[in-house]
């Protein structure tokens, strides 16, 4: 069988292998939060949620998103009690939203900036950005 060898593996190899897999676990399960500074109790998915929370699941409020992930907001408000979520980002489009600062903003069924309502902002200062 030309090179290849088929008895008991090195115990050095073996030690480098289960130390490799241990650290590649142990990076996966760790998480890195951020804190933008909005301060307050994030919820999770899966049950009701906490204070400033959303129960769609996510990080609630100052938490990454896992990889591949990104805050967007579900909900329309301009207060603190609105909160973004984590999820995959959505396919490309343009939805018309009427951002908090009246101005009209676009996103893709949810947005990645606070929002009063779905559609173009109207009256004086609706200019689209």
């Amino acid at each position: 069988m030309g090179g290849l060898y088929n008895g008991p593996m090195p115990r050095i190899h073996l030690a480098s292998l289960l130390f490799a897999l241990s650290a590649a676990m142990t990076a996966c399960s760790s998480s890195t939060t951020v804190d933008d500074g909005s301060g307050g109790n994030g919820g999770s998915g899966g049950g009701s949620a906490g204070e400033g929370g959303s129960a769609q699941g996510g990080s609630g409020q100052g938490g990454a998103c896992p990889e591949g992930e990104m805050h967007l907001y579900h909900e329309a408000g301009c207060g603190p009690e609105v909160q973004p979520v984590c999820s995959p980002p959505p396919p490309p489009c343009a939805d018309p939203f009427c951002g908090c600062d009246g101005k009209t903003i676009y996103g893709c069924v949810w947005t990645s900036e606070k929002y009063q309502h779905v559609g173009a902002c109207e009256g004086d200062d609706a200019e689209a950005r």
